[in-house]
């Protein structure tokens, strides 16, 4: 007598694969999708502020635009010796005495970090953070360096030369005029370290029309107009 064939009592594992493969292939997707995910220009600005106090040279030169790079040269090596020699003995005692500060104009995210040392010293790091092809960037990123720098040499116990608190236009002149002179004073003192790093100048500018200036350039501008914004920390 023929036997009859027993029927599994075990879950038909087709119908079971196919769930766990669309939820594999659902998590791949979702894992890719944001590991690849744009960075927001907050986030840029907030990595640039904490890798400027850090003297973090790669993270420096990924937010800064291809067209910076090429023009002046700066590469890794170079971003790292003006960090070392530069920045880093010029912020020297300097600590951020506030919190980071956001504002939006436009497409356009400016992000501000305000330091001070005991001493009554300060200066702000201040970065434009702007959406570009290749991802969040800033405009001018050495510039910034050595303007934030070249601010914190002003004495901490007499008021900086800040034309935007300026009540007349007189005195909005003379205080354009005494920020530059100082501005120009500072630079001066620091082309020997600068020349050292090897960048051939500064770029100062909005993409793509950006100004290649030399040292004397720079210290020949209106330097009061670019450091403005590290008026008032």
């Amino acid at each position: 007598m023929a036997q009859r064939r027993r029927k599994s009592k075990e879950p038909n594992k087709l119908v079971w694969q196919i769930p766990l493969t669309v939820l594999i292939f659902v998590g791949v997707v979702t894992g890719i999708y944001f590991a690849k995910k744009p960075e927001s220009q907050e986030s840029a600005g907030d990595h640039m502020v904490a890798c400027t106090l850090s003297g973090d040279a790669d993270c420096m030169l990924h937010y800064t635009t291809v067209s910076e790079q090429y023009t002046l040269g700066l590469d890794a090596t170079k971003m790292k010796s003006l960090l070392d020699n530069v920045v880093k003995p010029g912020l020297a005692g300097l600590k951020a005495s506030g919190p980071v500060q956001v504002h939006q104009d436009g497409g356009i995210f400016t992000v501000v970090q305000p330091l001070k040392a005991p001493d009554g010293r300060a200066t702000v790091i201040n970065y434009e953070v702007d959406s570009m092809g290749s991802g969040p960037q800033t405009p001018d990123v050495e510039l910034s360096l050595i303007m934030m720098t070249a601010r914190a040499a002003w004495p901490g116990d007499k008021p900086f030369p800040d034309p935007t608190q300026a009540k007349t236009p007189e005195e909005k002149k003379t205080l354009m005029k005494a920020q530059s002179r100082f501005y120009a004073d500072a630079i001066s003192k620091m082309v020997p370290s600068l020349t050292a790093t090897g960048i051939d100048g500064v770029l100062e500018g909005v993409p793509p029309a950006e100004d290649h200036l030399s040292w004397t350039d720079l210290l020949a501008s209106n330097l009061s107009i670019v450091g403005s914004k590290f008026a008032s920390p």
